[in-house]
């Protein structure tokens, strides 16, 4: 395929997956409930909109608690949102007011409705505690109400939810805390519910975990009713730090399943054959498919079970040292890059080393620097699905688009400097190795730095350079490889194109189905401008190879 052909067939798979997307959109749209259209209306900032629709709701009921304090943050919002605001353009010649609409329901029959005798039990008295919350006039007989609700035995549902969310408006994180455990260690449906409660008994623990309040934290997990809500990873951490160690190993065997959906596993498994179809022709596997088709995808199971080696460090990190991120630019530069970057890297590493027993017999360079490469993508994939997860969709794009190349270059440079040590007949193996092993490390961290950092959370574009240079470190390898094995051209600038496309189509497709199409646009923008100029150079690159 001529590189004018390969244009086209890319662009002609971006059209085709951006209309995928608008349609993706409306499937979704046509099959969501009406609740949930309400929600996604509010999140996207349609709030005159989302307030009518959740009035429409409450008439028609069945009125329940969540979706009164929905209506009521919708209506508020609508509120806020109608007035003045001075805004400029530049210049104060420019200045206007921005103006809305306003809310849709008039306060009167707010209050008609909450006073409703025939609303089900403590919905009316919630209600009416919540819309003076949002109000930031809560009536003094109402909150003495509900708190005594909260109180007895069995508490009203909700009421210490609500209170637990007013408490940490007002930044009260131990009466917050408090309020959470009450409220969801007698919640009785399961972690994954659509209900806000689902997550109160992980909310009061990783208040009291930020707060160092660990005693609060062990307390709460003795009673197993709490245990039987709590994050698996919370209760992990906290067994280490009292060195509970069958605790740990059973909180630890419960971290390991990745959280996934159908569109995470979709879009991850995407991204995982674009870029593993890459490695396969760079490698060359037509040439030698009988060795090289098991020992490549060995390679990626073995990248990928590498996380769980990953997840015991950081356990291990946090629960001992308490290696966290501070907030201090200095602190969290070193701790991205002996923390976050030496653990994942040494992990692959380990996983990657069974394979060159193999490698050293019947493989060449090449070999063992695409293995290194689909150990790195492997890894990839599995930490994609927690990108994915996220709750910012923005920044999970953003590493999702860079992460698979990131880490299959860096473990491909690894691995060849693991090859070359044990080679070596003398200490200039060792050496080599150690320098590569930092170098990579540091890089690692710093890429996740000023990803992660808020100091630096402008500076997204450093983030990029780093993985510009481990790509180009990573080609230059395998550019010598494949000269030295005389390689056939594989097309790689039309696999890389069109996988690139691929992923990229994919993501939008994915993001639409969550937020439509123009805020999947906005959450691609930064990953996409970013990425256009790694495609530029990196296209440059693989000319050489």
């Amino acid at each position: 395929m001529s590189a004018r052909s390969t244009l086209l067939a890319t662009l002609l798979l971006l059209v085709a997956f951006a209309i995928a997307g608008v349609a993706a959109d409306r499937i979704v749209r046509s099959h969501v409930s009406p609740d949930s259209r309400a929600a996604q209306l509010a999140h996207s900032g349609k709030v005159e909109g989302a307030e009518l629709l959740y009035w429409q709701l409450l008439q028609d009921g069945p009125v329940t608690v969540p979706m009164v304090v929905s209506f009521l943050d919708a209506h508020e919002r609508a509120i806020f949102d109608a007035a003045p605001v001075l805004t400029t353009r530049g210049d104060a010649s420019h200045a206007g007011l921005r103006v809305h609409l306003g809310p849709a329901v008039e306060e009167a029959k707010i209050d008609a409705f909450l006073a409703r005798a025939d609303l089900p039990a403590g919905v009316g008295l919630l209600g009416r505690y919540w819309r003076g919350v949002v109000r930031d006039a809560v009536d003094e007989d109402v909150e003495r109400d509900v708190v005594h609700a909260a109180d007895t035995e069995p508490p009203l549902p909700w009421a210490n939810h609500l209170l637990a969310e007013d408490a940490l408006r007002n930044l009260h994180f131990d009466e917050a805390a408090a309020r959470f455990l009450r409220e969801g260690a007698r919640y009785e449906g399961g972690p994954r519910d659509a209900d806000p409660r689902a997550g109160d008994v992980d909310a009061a623990l990783s208040l009291w975990a930020d707060a160092g309040a660990w005693d609060q934290v062990h307390q709460a997990l003795s009673d197993p009713r709490v245990a039987a809500h709590a994050d698996p990873w919370l209760q992990l951490r906290a067994a280490i730090r009292v060195h509970d160690w069958k605790r740990a190993a059973r909180a630890y065997l419960r971290c390991l399943p990745p959280s996934i959906t159908l569109g995470t596993a979709l879009l991850a498994s995407i991204a995982a054959l674009a870029w593993g179809t890459f490695c396969a022709r760079l490698g060359e596997l037509g040439a030698r498919p009988r060795l090289r088709a098991p020992l490549y995808l060995a390679a990626f199971v073995l990248g990928f079970l590498s996380v769980s080696l990953t997840l015991a460090i950081v356990a291990l990190e946090e629960g001992l040292l308490q290696m966290t991120e501070s907030g201090n630019p200095l602190r969290d530069a070193l701790f991205f890059t002996f923390g976050v970057g030496l653990r994942e890297e040494g992990s692959k590493l380990l996983f990657f080393a069974p394979l060159l027993p193999i490698l050293h017999r019947k493989g060449t360079r090449l070999d063992v620097l695409v293995c290194g490469a689909l150990v790195g993508l492997g890894f990839a994939a599995e930490e994609n699905l927690g990108y994915l997860r996220a709750g910012d969709l923005a920044t999970g794009m953003a590493r999702f688009l860079t992460a698979n190349f990131l880490h299959m270059s860096m473990t491909a440079i690894l691995a060849g400097a693991l090859d070359d040590l044990l080679r070596a007949k003398d200490d200039t193996g060792s050496m080599s190795f150690s320098k590569a092993l930092l170098t990579v490390a540091a890089m690692h961290g710093a890429y996740d730095f000023f990803l992660s950092s808020h100091t630096y959370e402008n500076q997204s574009w450093l983030a990029m350079m780093i993985f510009l240079l481990l790509a180009r470190w990573f080609l230059a390898l395998v550019s010598v490889a494949r000269a030295k094995e005389r390689a056939a051209n594989a097309r790689l600038l039309e696999t890389f194109g069109l996988g690139m496309a691929v992923v990229i189509g994919g993501s939008f497709v994915y993001a639409s189905a969550l937020v439509g199409p123009a805020a999947a646009g906005s959450a691609l923008a930064e990953g996409l401008l970013g990425l256009g100029i790694i495609i530029i150079l990196f296209v440059q690159e693989l000319r050489r190879v």
